[in-house]
């Protein structure tokens, strides 16, 4: 079983790609891919789109993971990354892969008070 793991960010976005054989967890590939400069959201939107969607064609996952960003300050964060989750929701739904979501493991119920 293969799983791949996103994190997106102001200026690029993480991936990783674990894959487990019986009771081994491996990690098959990680890398950072760094967003072009200059781009109008229009044209960022297509090349996420064929980023992601290379990514899931080259490892072809059973799951895909994403961080889910919990705080946002300024509508900066909401274009590199809530709308970056709905063009990766987008290219998993067109090749029926289930996407789940993680978020940081700072957060727990102590810290809620």
């Amino acid at each position: 079983m293969k799983n791949i793991g996103f994190n997106f960010t102001t200026n690029d976005f993480r991936y990783c790609v674990l894959e487990r054989d019986g009771d081994d967890l491996n990690l098959f590939e990680k890398n950072k891919i760094i967003y072009p400069k200059n781009m109008d959201t229009v044209r960022q939107a297509g090349w996420l789109e064929t980023q992601i969607c290379l990514l899931l064609d080259k490892h072809s996952p059973n799951n895909v993971g994403y961080k889910l960003p919990l705080v946002l300050k300024s509508t900066k964060p909401i274009q590199n990354s809530i709308y970056p989750l709905g063009i990766l929701c987008l290219c998993c739904h067109k090749r029926n892969i289930p996407g789940y979501h993680f978020t940081s493991q700072g957060i727990n119920a102590t810290k809620l008070g």
